[in-house]
């Protein structure tokens, strides 16, 4: 009897931690829900945020309770190390993480209320936003992958090589745009709620 229970009691647990696993994987293998009350904001918006910053700016929209931006955070630091000297990194947190977060990036991190996220049309992290002279010149995921491990798809160092080399901007493809990940609205409450 005892090993009878046994065998069902295995695969039962394998099966469970299997679909678990899947159920995560598809959560997040599907778009972020843009929220109600979204206002778009589109590329070539100008905004009066971070004008005392000279070089252009990545800002990144961390939550450290999002798989998708742990997931990413190794590529980020990447991107600061190999354009360290020429684009200011920014990491955009809820204040609630600033403190326990402080040491996760070699770079400043910015506390939100939601204003900043609302203004830049963000909803979504990890997300990236690129501004040059207060101009967004990308808004978007940083790859078509989850976890960033397509290469040829690493759309913020796509822009930001043509930007630097005084080359026209990229056509991005429109997956860029479509955020994947954590809703801010409903994990960091950066967003305002009507």
């Amino acid at each position: 009897m005892k090993k009878g229970l046994i065998l069902l009691i295995i695969p039962f647990c394998l099966i469970s931690v299997c679909v678990l696993l899947w159920n995560e994987y598809y959560r997040y293998s599907l778009p972020t829900s843009v929220p109600d009350n979204y206002k778009t904001i589109s590329i070539g918006h100008r905004t009066s945020l971070f004008n005392e910053y000279q070089k252009p700016i990545l800002l990144h929209f961390f939550n450290p309770n999002c798989p998708c931006s742990k997931f990413n955070s190794e590529y980020i630091q990447s991107l600061q190390r190999k354009y360290k000297d020429r684009i200011t990194f920014l990491a955009v947190v809820e204040q609630a993480y600033i403190k326990d977060y402080k040491n996760t990036f070699h770079f400043k991190l910015i506390a939100d209320d939601g204003s900043i996220a609302d203004s830049l049309g963000v909803y979504a992290t990890p997300q990236a936003v690129i501004l040059k002279d207060g101009i967004i010149i990308y808004r978007g995921n940083y790859n078509k992958a989850r976890f960033c491990t397509d290469k040829e798809t690493y759309f913020p160092e796509i822009v930001l090589d043509s930007l630097l080399n005084n080359k026209p901007l990229p056509n991005i493809p429109p997956i860029a745009s479509k955020a994947y990940g954590c809703n801010l609205n409903s994990d960091l409450n950066f967003l305002k709620t009507q």
